[in-house]
C-alpha cells in the first residue's frame, strides 16, 4: 500500500514539474525563431515583458537540441534564414490583477487551440502555429448593416471607419501604436458583422494585441469625428455601387430584407449623427456580441491575460442584439430594372432560403455551379458565349439567407442568356445530380479549403465566422461535413427554395441596350417579366416537385482519388509547427529546369509551368494573341475534349490558372497532394498537345472579345489602362493583359497555331514546385520526359523590346457616367533585379498604411474614401502605382493633395520611428503573401525571369528588414519625382441612378 502512496506522490510531483516548465496550457512549446525585433517603445508593459523574459529562460533550458540534419543557417546579420525547426520568445506570463469582467466562466483546450469565455460574455479562441513568426487577430463583433434601423442607415459602416481611423495627434493613440510597432490593421463591414483584423510580427505582437483591444473601446466619438467618417460611408457607397456587380447584388439584398426594395440605396439626404453613432455603439459593441481569434506564434495564456486586462471593462450584453428591421413573409416575386452608363448588362437573382444549418450543401451547390471551367453555369453560359462572368453566392444573416445567382451578359444575347440561367436554375430542381459533379465540387472546395489556412488573417476571420454561428470546431470539421453533403440533398433544397415564384431579380443594362422585342418598350415591369420568363421557360410555372418530375442527370466518368501521403494529425486536418525546407535544384540534364520547395503542413501542391517572352514580344497587330493562345490550349487534345479535361482536374481537387504576366507567361496548378501525378500529366500533356479545333477556338474568342468588354465597366483598370499607355508608350509594356477588341476580333486558328509554334515550342519551361511533395520524385517521374525539345528547334535567347526612359509627365482624362472620379497615379521604378525594389513595399507603408503620410492627409480633408498604393514588377522598369478615388467636385484637390505631400515624403527627412513601423509591417505583409504556394511559385519565376538567386524569395523579410532609411530617401528621390509621373483618370459625371428607374 505504501508503495502504491509513493507512485502516486511521485507521479504528482513530476506533473508540477512538467507544469512550471512547460507552462499552465500543459504543452511544451517548440523552438521559434522570429524576424529580427524592432526596438522597443518605452510604453510598453514592464510587468508582461519580464514575465516572458523570465519564461524564455526556462523554456531555452529545457528545449531539446536541434537535429543536425535539421540546423538552420544564420546571416551575419543575425537573421535565421530557412528555419527547418522553430524557435519561440513566447511563454506564459506570471499572474496578474484583471477586471471582475473578464473572469473566465468556461474554458477549453483541444489541440492547438484554447477558447475561454469571459464573465462579460467575450469569447477568446486562440489557435498557436509556430511556423512562421506571425501572428494574426481579428476582432468581430455582430453588428453589421442588417443590424441598422430604416432612420440610422449606415450607421455601422460609420462606427467602422472611426475604430480605424484616428485624428488623434497624440502619440499614445492606440492606432499610432499600432503602426509604430508595425501592425497592418484591416476592418470589414458586411451584413451581418464588423470585424477588425490585425497582422504583425510575434515579437511584438503583445504590445500590438494590447492597442488594439484598447482601440475598440476608443470612444466616446466626438462630432466632428463622425461627421467626417458619416461622409466617408457615402462616398464609399458610391464607389462600390460603380461595379455593376456589386450595385446588382445590393440590389437584390435590398429586395430580399428591407421593407422598401424601391428605396434609394444611396440615402445622402442626412449625416448619421454623434447620438446614433454613440447609441449603436452602446448597444452592439458589448460582451456578448464580441467574438476575438487570434493565429500564428503566440502563447494561448499570454493571449488570454492580455485579453482579460484590456477587455474586461467592456459591458456585459444588455438586449437580445436584433436588428431593428424585420423581413416581410410571403414576398411575391420583385423585378427592379435599371440602365447607366455601361457596357454589358448584369442579371442579378436571388432567393431566400434557410440559415446555416444548411450551409454546406448551398456550399457544395455554388461550387458546382460555378467553380472551375467545368462548372454547370460557365458550361451552360459562359461556353455558348451568352456570358462574359458567372456568379453564385450563399449569404448568411440575421433576417434570414440568401442564394444568388449573377452573369454578366452581351446586350445584344440577354434573351438567350436569361433562356440559359433559368432553365438551368429549374433544373437544379428536377434532376439528381451526377456522382461526377459532386465529386468535382467537393474536391474544389476541399483544396479551397486548405488554401485558406495559409493566410493567417483569413484563418482568423474565418474561426471567428464558424464560431459566431455556433462553434469554431465546424470550421475544423469543414471538409467532413463537405464530403458528407448527397446529390439528393442538392435537389431537395433547390426544389423547395428556387421556385420561380419566390425569385428576386434585378436587370443593370446600358442605356444603349436594345429591346428583347424589336420595336418593343425595352423597360419591363414585374408582371411583364413574369410572363416574359414563363414563355421563356415553360416549366417554371409548374411550383411543386413532385417525384415524378425528378430525374437523374447522365453519368459522368469519375476519377479515382490518390491516398493521402500520411495521416493528419491537427484541427482541420493540416499539421502545424512543420517547417519548410530551403527550395532546391532538381533540373534534368536536357529536360526543363525545375525547382520544388518542400512543404509538408497542408495536403497541398502548387506546380507552375512557365515560359519567357509572350506579351513582351506582342506588336501591335497582335495584341492579345498570347492571351487567347492560352485559353484556346485548354480547350482540348486530339484524344481529349477540354470539357473532359476541366471535368478531370477538378475531380482532382486541381485548378489550372492562367498566368500572363509582361515577361513570362504559363499556368500555375494547384492541386490537392494526393492527386498531384495525374493531374501534372494531365496538364503537361495539354500543354504539348493542344489541337486548337476550329469551333472551340471561335469559342474562346469570343469569350475573350466579351472579357474585354467588360474591363471597360471597371473605372479603376480603364484608369490603369491609361496610365501603362503614358508611362509604357511605344512598347508591350503598355497593352491591357487581355489584349486589344480590334487585334483579337481579326485572330484566326492559324495565328494561334503560329504564336504556339513560335513560343511554346522553341523553348523549356521553367518548372516550380511548392508544397507536399518528396524532392525530386515529381520531377524524375513526370517532368523530365513530360516536355520534349530537339537542341536545334531551340531558342537560344529571346530578344525583347527595350523600353526607353520617360522624362517628362503626361496625363489624360476620360468622362464615364460614375458616382465617383478614379485616378491613377504612375512612376516608372527600377528593373526586375534592382535591389532597389525592396524598398517599395516599405514606402507602400508609409504612403497608405495605418498612419501613411498622405493617407492621413487626405483623409483628414475628407478628399479620398479609397486610396492605395500597389507595385507592378517587370524585368525592364517596374512601375508603382498610386489609386485614388474622390467625389467628382473634390478631384483636382484630392490630387493635388496627393502630390504635395508626395514632395514633402521626397524631401522632407523620414524619422527612425517611421521607417521602424513600415519595414517591419512591409515584412509581415510580405511573408504572409509568400506562404500561399501560388504566390510563392509565381514569385520564384519572377526572380528566376530576372536574373536573381532563387534564394532570395525564401530570405525576403530578411532584405526587406536590410532597408535603411538613408535606402528609403534614395529610391524616393530617383523613382518618385512628380514631373515624371503618368496620369489617367476616369471623370465620373455624377448622374449614375441612385434608385431603381420608374
Amino acid at each position: 500500500m505504501q508503495s502504491v502512496k509513493n507512485i502516486a506522490f511521485s507521479l504528482v510531483l513530476l506533473l508540477l514539474i512538467t507544469s512550471s516548465l512547460y507552462g499552465q496550457s500543459g504543452r511544451k512549446r517548440p523552438d521559434q525563431t522570429t524576424l529580427p525585433p524592432q526596438p522597443s517603445n518605452n510604453s510598453t508593459n514592464n510587468s508582461t515583458n519580464n514575465s516572458t523574459n523570465n519564461s524564455n529562460n526556462s523554456n531555452n533550458s529545457t528545449a531539446k537540441p536541434p537535429d543536425k540534419k535539421n540546423e538552420t543557417t544564420t546571416s551575419p546579420s543575425g537573421i535565421t534564414t530557412n528555419p527547418t525547426k522553430p524557435t519561440t520568445t513566447n511563454t506564459t506570463p506570471t499572474k496578474v490583477l484583471v477586471p471582475k469582467g473578464a473572469a473566465i466562466t468556461a474554458q477549453e483546450i483541444v489541440g492547438v487551440t484554447s477558447r475561454f469565455v469571459f464573465k462579460n460574455g467575450i469569447t477568446v479562441i486562440v489557435r498557436e502555429d509556430h511556423s512562421i513568426p506571425l501572428v494574426a487577430s481579428t476582432i468581430m463583433v455582430k453588428a453589421g448593416t442588417s443590424y441598422e434601423s430604416e432612420d440610422q442607415l449606415g450607421v455601422s459602416r460609420v462606427i467602422e471607419k472611426l475604430l480605424i481611423e484616428s485624428a488623434s495627434p497624440l502619440e499614445e493613440d492606440p492606432l499610432r501604436q499600432i503602426r509604430k510597432f508595425g501592425g497592418i490593421l484591416t476592418s470589414n463591414t458586411d451584413f451581418e458583422t464588423t470585424s477588425y483584423s490585425l497582422l504583425g510580427q510575434s515579437t511584438s505582437f503583445n504590445k500590438l494585441l494590447e492597442m488594439q483591444f484598447r482601440n475598440l473601446q476608443r470612444q466616446p466619438f466626438s462630432a466632428e469625428d463622425v461627421t467626417r467618417a458619416a461622409k466617408y460611408v457615402i462616398q464609399s457607397n458610391r464607389y462600390k455601387l460603380d461595379d455593376p456587380f456589386s450595385y446588382g447584388q445590393q440590389r437584390v439584398l435590398q429586395a430580399a430584407f428591407d421593407n422598401n426594395p424601391n428605396a434609394s440605396i444611396l440615402d445622402e439626404s442626412k449625416l448619421v449623427t454623434k447620438e446614433q453613432a454613440q447609441s449603436f455603439y452602446d448597444r452592439y459593441y458589448c460582451g456578448g456580441s464580441i467574438i476575438v481569434v487570434v493565429v500564428g506564434d503566440v502563447n494561448s495564456d499570454t493571449v488570454r491575460l492580455v485579453a482579460q486586462q484590456f477587455l474586461g471593462a467592456i459591458k456585459e450584453s444588455v438586449s437580445a442584439n436584433k436588428p431593428t428591421n424585420k423581413a416581410s413573409e410571403g414576398m411575391p416575386i420583385r423585378y427592379l430594372a435599371e440602365r447607366a452608363d455601361i457596357n454589358q448588362t448584369v442579371v442579378s437573382v436571388g432567393y431566400r432560403v434557410a440559415n446555416i444549418k444548411d450551409a454546406a450543401v448551398f456550399e457544395v451547390l455554388s461550387a458546382i455551379l460555378t467553380q472551375g471551367r467545368g462548372a454547370l453555369l460557365p458550361q451552360a453560359l459562359i461556353e455558348p458565349s451568352f456570358a462574359s462572368r458567372v456568379a453564385t453566392q450563399y449569404i448568411a444573416t440575421s433576417k434570414g439567407a440568401l442564394f444568388s445567382f449573377q452573369m454578366q451578359v452581351v446586350p445584344e444575347r440577354l434573351v438567350k442568356a436569361e433562356d440559359a440561367l433559368f432553365e438551368q436554375i429549374e433544373a437544379l430542381r428536377r434532376v439528381i445530380l451526377s456522382p461526377g459533379d459532386l465529386q468535382r465540387a467537393k474536391s474544389l472546395l476541399e483544396k479551397d479549403y486548405y488554401d485558406g489556412t495559409l493566410n493567417l488573417t483569413k484563418l482568423s476571420l474565418q474561426l471567428a465566422s464558424w464560431e459566431l454561428r455556433g462553434s469554431y470546431k465546424n470550421f475544423d470539421t469543414y471538409v467532413k461535413r463537405i464530403k458528407a453533403v448527397t446529390a439528393e440533398q442538392v435537389q431537395q433544397l433547390a426544389s423547395q427554395y428556387f421556385n420561380f415564384t419566390a425569385a428576386l431579380v434585378h436587370e443593370y443594362e446600358p442605356r444603349s441596350a436594345p429591346a428583347r422585342t424589336p420595336g418593343s418598350d425595352p423597360i419591363y415591369t414585374a408582371d411583364r417579366f413574369d410572363s416574359y420568363i414563363k414563355v421563356l421557360v415553360p416549366n417554371v410555372n409548374k411550383e411543386t416537385i413532385t417525384k415524378e418530375d425528378i430525374i437523374y442527370a447522365p453519368e459522368k466518368f469519375v476519377v479515382k482519388q490518390g491516398k493521402d501521403r500520411f495521416e493528419q494529425v491537427t484541427e482541420g486536418g493540416f499539421i502545424l509547427e512543420i517547417q519548410p525546407q530551403p527550395v532546391k535544384d532538381f533540373s534534368t540534364l536536357r529536360g526543363p529546369r525545375a525547382f520544388v520547395r518542400e512543404d509538408p503542413s497542408r495536403p497541398l501542391l502548387s506546380i507552375g509551368f512557365y515560359f519567357q517572352g509572350g506579351r513582351v514580344l506582342e506588336k501591335d497587330n497582335n495584341l492579345g494573341i498570347t492571351e487567347l493562345m492560352l485559353r484556346a490550349i485548354l480547350r482540348g487534345t486530339q484524344r481529349q475534349a477540354g470539357a473532359d479535361i476541366a471535368l478531370a482536374l477538378e475531380q482532382l481537387g486541381a485548378e489550372l490558372t492562367i498566368i500572363n504576366e509582361p515577361d513570362f507567361f504559363g499556368y500555375n496548378l494547384e492541386v490537392l497532394s494526393r492527386n498531384a501525378e495525374p493531374a501534372m500529366k494531365l496538364v503537361i500533356t495539354t500543354i504539348e498537345n493542344a489541337l486548337f479545333d476550329k469551333d472551340e477556338f471561335a469559342r474562346e474568342k469570343a469569350g475573350l472579345l466579351a472579357a474585354i468588354q467588360a474591363t471597360r465597366d471597371d473605372g479603376l483598370n480603364s484608369a490603369l489602362d491609361i496610365t501603362n499607355d503614358l508611362l509604357y508608350s511605344g512598347h508591350p509594356y503598355a497593352a491591357n493583359q487581355l489584349g486589344a477588341e480590334k487585334t483579337v476580333a481579326q485572330f484566326s486558328e492559324t495565328d494561334i497555331v503560329e504564336w504556339y509554334q513560335k513560343t511554346v515550342k522553341r523553348q523549356l519551361p521553367l518548372v516550380v514546385i511548392v508544397g507536399d511533395t518528396e524532392g525530386s520524385a515529381l520531377v524524375g517521374r513526370l517532368i523530365a520526359d513530360g516536355f520534349i525539345r530537339q537542341e536545334q528547334q531551340l531558342d537560344k535567347a529571346i530578344a525583347v523590346p527595350v523600353l526607353s526612359f520617360r522624362s517628362s509627365a503626361s496625363e489624360k482624362f476620360e468622362n464615364r457616367e460614375k458616382r465617383q472620379t478614379t485616378q491613377v497615379l504612375s512612376f516608372t521604378g527600377p528593373d526586375g533585379k534592382n535591389v532597389d525594389n525592396y524598398a517599395l513595399p516599405i514606402i507602400r507603408q508609409l504612403i497608405d498604411g495605418a498612419a501613411g503620410r498622405i493617407l492621413n492627409a487626405l483623409q483628414q480633408q475628407q478628399l479620398s474614401f479609397e486610396f492605395s498604393t500597389d507595385t507592378k514588377t517587370r524585368q525592364q522598369r517596374s512601375n508603382f502605382l498610386i489609386y485614388l478615388n474622390s467625389a467628382p467636385e473634390q478631384e483636382q484637390k484630392a490630387r493635388t493633395v496627393v502630390e504635395e505631400e508626395l514632395k514633402k515624403l521626397i524631401s522632407n527627412p523620414l524619422t527612425d520611428i517611421e521607417v521602424l513601423g513600415a519595414r517591419s509591417s512591409a515584412a509581415a505583409e510580405k511573408v504572409q503573401y509568400l506562404r500561399d504556394h501560388a504566390n510563392r511559385s509565381l514569385t520564384y519565376a519572377q526572380y528566376a525571369f530576372f536574373g536573381m538567386p532563387f534564394m532570395d524569395v525564401d530570405n525576403v523579410a530578411e532584405k526587406i528588414l536590410a532597408i535603411s532609411k538613408d535606402d528609403v530617401k534614395r529610391v524616393l528621390q530617383t523613382y518618385f519625382a512628380p514631373e515624371k509621373r503618368a496620369l489617367g483618370v476616369i471623370r465620373a459625371n455624377n448622374s449614375a441612378p441612385t434608385q431603381p428607374a420608374k
